[in-house]
Formats: structure tokens, C-alpha cells, sequence
């Protein structure tokens, strides 16, 4: 095994610990203020191995020459990481973000009147659903205190 692939099978375990601890970096964010740009960078999962291949074609550039480091990198398919990489920023944008939790919100307030506890649903001890008319919206419910 060559030092080169010595190399990159450290970088791919660092990559995996990596992306095992986005969520750490998050928190970092929010403690650390003063460094909050470098820790969300570190915390994004979409970034991780990105990241670590970076470092994989530059230490390729210093090991065995950037000649080979780039013809490496050009020999790679990058379509469907750089797509799901677009739909992963896309989705992630304030716009996309702000209207899917306004769409959230409007559903739940919707249906507020409809919701029924778990407890009404399903009584847990003996499993049998009987029913009775729901007060809202006077239709056949389980009944929770029947059924006991």
C-alpha cells in the first residue's frame, strides 16, 4: 500500500468522524460567537466531504506532483454530488425555509380543532377502539374512558 492511499484512507476516517460530528459544530456556533462563521461551515453535512477531498487532491499535489493530483481530480464524475449539493443549498435558503414553516404553521393552526390526544385514539392497555361522537367536529372518535 502506497503512502498516498495510506493517506487518503486517514482522510476518508476523518471525513466520516467528521460528518458524525456536524451536530457538535453546531453547538460550537452557538457558544462561540466570535468563530460562529468557521464552526457553521464545519457544521454543514453538505460540505463535509468536500471539504476532506480538498485536502485529499492537495496532499496528492504535494506527495506526488501537481500534474498527477490534477489529472486524478479530472478523472473523476462530479455530476451527481454537485447536484445534490445545489438541491441541498437551495433547500436549505431562507425563502424555501421561511415558507415551508409558514406552510407548517398554517396546517397546524388548521387543523387545530381536529386534533385528538393519543390517548382518545388507542387505549394502550387492552387494545379495543370504541367510539363516540367527537364535541368539534361530530364525528365517530375512539373513546379512551369506554374502552377501560
Amino acid at each position: 500500500m502506497s503512502i498516498i492511499e495510506l493517506i487518503a484512507a486517514a482522510l476518508f476516517a476523518l471525513a466520516l468522524i467528521h460528518s458524525f460530528s456536524t451536530g457538535y459544530f453546531q453547538r460550537l456556533e452557538q457558544r462561540h460567537p466570535k468563530h460562529a462563521g468557521l464552526f457553521h461551515l464545519l457544521g454543514e453535512v453538505e460540505l463535509v466531504f468536500g471539504f476532506w477531498s480538498v485536502l485529499l487532491i492537495a496532499a496528492m499535489a504535494c506527495l506526488e506532483g501537481p500534474a498527477k493530483a490534477i489529472g486524478y481530480a479530472e478523472s473523476r464524475q462530479y455530476t451527481e454530488p454537485l447536484f445534490v449539493f445545489v438541491i441541498m443549498v437551495i433547500a436549505a435558503s431562507r425563502p424555501v425555509v421561511s415558507n415551508i414553516e409558514a406552510l407548517i404553521a398554517s396546517i397546524a393552526q388548521a387543523s387545530r380543532g381536529e386534533t385528538m390526544r393519543m390517548a382518545e385514539v388507542v387505549n394502550c392497555s387492552s387494545f379495543q377502539l370504541k367510539t363516540r361522537l367527537s364535541p368539534v367536529t361530530k364525528r365517530s372518535i375512539p373513546d379512551a374512558a369506554a374502552a377501560a
